[in-house]
């Protein structure tokens, strides 16, 4: 049978480290952290606030024990956060430093207020130590542990404990929230490029393929004048692969140079017979300090320009202040079909989608109708 976990113990404290670092990316944020926390203090509960509430915002939670759920989310039910935090004389902590709740509240006026009878009593809390910090932006959250009354108050050496934690969940939070954050835009980017049916592929250090999106997958597997071979990108006309590994071989060389990063292009023909797939080749900026292997350091982009793009009908209404039947008209224009051939997918006649056409001219501020399809291909509406 093994030892007991103390605060004593290096290993243990090494784990929940670990734990509290790999927060961010688990199903359900801090549960390990805060369960393992839980566990070693023999807490009640163990709670970390990360949006803690106010009047207006009913917060973001975290939570390990007792009969809470694990995270409570804007518009959760949850006695504390929708009638009692106002009450909460645990709030605005001194950023960094272990309080108790006896420390602000002596334990017979605790009895006889509100707070105890309404909340802390029905959840059977005795005992609550909290510490409140700041992340990277400013932002304040909050680190709350109780105990119910058959258990003890926090001794001095369990608050140093709960002390040593603090710039670990600092830091832990602040990257978690950032790392989120990023993960975000990243999506919501590569969603708006994939839209626009753009192939992207990752190379690294020796030019080999990293990743690639859905887009470049496709272009690949159609093997229509680009291919894989042995993880490496490959043009089928030999003359122009030499010109496309040299355009590389350019890139990676002047990465760590103080040089200006080159972008090169290389119109790629089609076995097909399609129009050529437009291919760019851009340099990454590498930090050589920090850099690991697997680094990607060039970004190849790859279009194909028979792929329309997608406009949503509906931003560009918004943008210009067009109907449903505009914007239509002015979106299938832009996928170069013919004034006869728009009337036909309307299946209206030609007068009146050359009447809708004058309705967006003026609505637009354009006057030609290869203005109109310049502004939808440039619209906002495509990465939507």
């Amino acid at each position: 049978m093994s030892a007991p976990k103390t605060i004593n113990d290096l290993p243990t404290f090494s784990d929940l480290v670990d734990k509290l670092y790999r927060g961010a990316s688990e199903k359900d944020p801090w549960h390990s952290f805060l369960s393992g926390l839980k566990e070693l203090l023999d807490l009640q509960y163990a709670t970390l606030m990360l949006r803690p509430p106010s009047a207006n915002d009913s917060g973001l939670l975290f939570n390990a024990g007792g009969t809470v759920q694990a995270t409570l989310l804007d518009g959760s039910e949850n006695i504390y956060m929708d009638s009692y935090f106002a009450l909460d004389p645990l709030i605005d902590l001194p950023f960094g430093k272990v309080v108790t709740l006896e420390e602000i509240v002596p334990h017979d006026k605790l009895l006889e207020s509100d707070y105890y009878h309404l909340f802390l009593q029905p959840l059977e809390i005795a005992y609550i130590a909290g510490i409140d910090l700041q992340d990277d932006q400013g932002k304040r959250f909050c680190l709350r542990l109780t105990r119910n009354p058959g258990q003890k108050n926090f001794s001095a050496a369990e608050q140093a404990y709960i002390k040593l934690f603090a710039p670990h969940l600092q830091r832990a939070v602040s990257q978690g929230v950032k790392l989120q954050q990023l993960d975000s835009e990243r999506q919501v980017l590569a969603q708006s490029i994939s839209r626009r049916a753009i192939g992207i592929i990752n190379l690294d250090k020796r030019g080999r393929i990293l990743n690639l999106n859905s887009a470049a997958k496709k272009l690949l597997d159609d093997k229509d004048g680009l291919t894989q071979v042995h993880g490496q990108l490959q043009v089928k006309n030999s003359e122009l692969n030499e010109k496309f590994k040299a355009y590389v071989e350019e890139a990676l060389s002047t990465q760590h140079c103080d040089a200006r990063l080159p972008i090169n292009a290389v119109a790629v023909p089609r076995l097909s017979g399609k129009p050529d797939y437009e291919m760019v080749i851009k340099s990454l900026p590498v930090d050589p300090h920090i850099e690991a292997e697997g680094t990607p350091r060039l970004m190849i982009f790859i279009q194909d320009p028979e792929q329309n793009m997608e406009v949503s009908v509906r931003l560009f209404m918004h943008l210009y202040g067009l109907t449903i039947s505009e914007a239509t008209l002015a979106i299938i224009l832009a996928e170069g079909k013919t004034m006869d051939e728009v009337a036909a997918e309307l299946g209206v006649t030609k007068n009146t989608a050359r009447a809708h056409l004058r309705a967006i001219f003026a609505k637009t501020g354009v006057t030609q109708q290869s203005m109109l399809v310049s502004l939808v291909l440039k619209s906002l509406a495509s990465i939507s």
